[in-house]
């Protein structure tokens, strides 16, 4: 009688006749080595219907090649995609990321400021998973991004704006974006406002121009551009003069297809 769903199925553990040693090319016999695989895969088979919480568990060694990517086993185009969404245990903390980018052996993953891939050397990945779900039990529905630092084109800021929450999400292959900063009341700026975020913390951009509307004084997101792996968001009112002046905010959403 079956056990599932009740009980997981572990193979006992079995044992070939003195003198059979395991001979893959014998087709007519069969050997404890093959019972043994076929246990193995009931097992992994029974563990993953068993699952009701959207992830998949990946038995694979994984390692550090980056802070944000990982070396896996070739053949990774065919398991793992933009946009799924990965989680390990690594340095004695579960870490969540998404997938920006896949080939062969090397995946690209970002968490904005939350987490990085640590050197497996001294710090091994351990109790991965994957899924390819929209909402994954556990998974942050946004990943924080360290301030920005706020430039201006034609004079610049006295002090940087006091309060910036920025964070970002992917759906598919499509990055969101999102933030707001309180120009300080001691700050000045005119022109066009850059905001300069920290490298690898936001996918890599490409060469777009996207719109935005600034709902405090109708800014429109101008462009935005790649400065070696650090991103610029940059915003002007229509005329190109200042979008907030002091104790104004400035609020944007940038989508981005990778």
């Amino acid at each position: 009688m079956a056990n599932f769903p009740d009980t997981i199925y572990t193979p006992r553990e079995t044992e070939n006749l003195p003198g059979i040693v395991y001979d893959p090319t014998q087709k007519t016999n069969m050997f404890s080595e093959d019972f043994q695989n076929l246990g193995n895969e009931i097992n992994v088979i029974e563990q993953n219907l068993s699952l009701k919480n959207g992830w998949i568990p990946v038995f694979q060694t994984w390692s550090y090649a980056s802070s944000i990517t990982i070396t896996v086993p070739t053949g990774a185009a065919l398991l793992y995609q933009k946009g799924d969404k990965i989680k390990f245990t690594q340095h004695g903390v579960i870490k969540y990321f998404y997938i920006l980018n896949v080939i062969d052996t090397v995946l690209t993953v970002s968490a904005g400021s939350s987490y990085t891939v640590e050197n497996t050397s001294t710090y091994p990945i351990t109790d991965i998973y994957l899924s390819h779900q929209e909402n994954p039990i556990g998974f942050p529905g946004s990943f924080p991004l360290s301030a920005p630092t706020w430039s201006s084109s034609i004079s610049n800021f006295t002090n940087q704006p006091t309060t910036n929450s920025f964070f970002f999400y992917m759906k598919g292959g499509v990055v969101t974006i999102k933030g707001v900063s309180h120009m300080d009341f001691s700050g000045t700026g005119t022109g066009i406002f850059s905001a300069l975020f920290s490298s690898n913390q936001i996918p890599l951009l490409q060469d777009n121009v996207g719109v935005a509307q600034n709902p405090s004084s109708g800014a429109i997101l101008v462009s935005y551009t790649m400065n070696s792996q650090a991103y610029k968001v940059r915003l002007a009112s229509v005329s190109g003069s200042t979008p907030a002046v002091n104790g104004e905010w400035i609020q944007f959403q940038i989508n981005i297809l990778i």
